[in-house]
Order: structure tokens, then sequence, then C-alpha cells
């Protein structure tokens, strides 16, 4: 049987190669849907209007603003890491476009979303440095996760069984 052709004559992927990738794509947003279904099936509505209805709605800005800086951080540190190969304003909005992704599908998906955006920037990423440079980033968060639980075991009382 010969291999079927995934690029026409025009060079466009051809209806196959469509398909298989929209099945991707379908498959994710099912396992998302059937996520955000099953986690609102298990939310009680007057718990939750309470709940916005005392919120300190005067804490969102703050909280936006330490977001916004988080995030400006770790472009910054991608960036540094890929040796100033993107723009600040790239490196940015790759990384938050890589969030959204790891927030709706599953798997950390956003990581390799952010490989390939990077590998679609001007100048072009090559895509081992890219995955290089998110391996290192997850590495130093376990690192810094590490350093905090260190500093917190020797600070805070810990009860006898754990002694």
């Amino acid at each position: 049987m010969p291999p079927v052709n995934t690029i026409n004559a025009l060079g466009k992927p051809t209806l196959l190669t469509l398909w298989k990738r929209a099945r991707i794509g379908v498959l994710g947003a099912l396992v998302s849907l059937a996520a955000i279904y099953f986690i609102a099936s298990q939310i009680d509505l007057t718990l939750l209007s309470d709940a916005l209805r005392n919120a300190r709605y005067s804490w969102l800005i703050p909280s936006a603003a330490f977001v916004i800086i988080g995030l400006m951080a770790r472009a910054q540190r991608w960036r540094v890491l890929l040796g100033g190969g993107l723009s600040w304003g790239r490196a940015f909005n790759i990384v938050n476009v890589a969030y959204l992704v790891n927030g709706i599908v599953p798997l950390r998906a956003g990581e390799l979303a952010r490989a390939y955006l990077a590998t679609r920037a001007q100048p072009p990423i090559p895509v081992l440095k890219s995955i290089s440079t998110i391996v290192v980033e997850r590495l130093l968060d376990l690192l810094a996760v590490l350093a905090i639980m260190a500093l917190a075991l020797t600070v805070a009382p810990l009860p006898d069984e754990l002694r």
C-alpha cells in the first residue's frame, strides 16, 4: 500500500491530515469538558453565591498585579535561559499562551505549545534549545520548592512523630 500523501499539489494539507489534527483537538476538548462538568457538578450554588457576595473585591487589583509581576519574571527568566534569543515582549506573550494552554488542556501541553511558538518566532529558536530551557525551568522550580520546604522545616515546630 503506497503511503498516504499529506500535502496536496498546492502545498496545502489534505483533508485526511486536517481530520487527524482535528481529532486530537476534539479529544482534548472532550476531556476538558468532562473535567469541567465533573467539577461544576460538585459546586453548591448557594455557597458560591454567599462567597461571591461576601468576597473582598479590594484584593483583586493587588492580586492581579502580583500575577502580572510573576508572569513578567517568568518571561524574563526564560529569556535569560534562551540567551536573549527572543524579545522580552515575545517571550512574555509565549509564556502567557503556555499558561493558558496548561489551564485548558491536560498533561501540561502548554510547555509543548511554548516550544512550538518559540520555533515560530523571529528569529526562530531551535526546538531542542527551547525544550531544554523549559526542562531547566522546571528543575529550578523544583529546587525553589525544596529550598522553601527546607526553610519551613527548620523554622516551624515539628510534631514528635516527624523528629
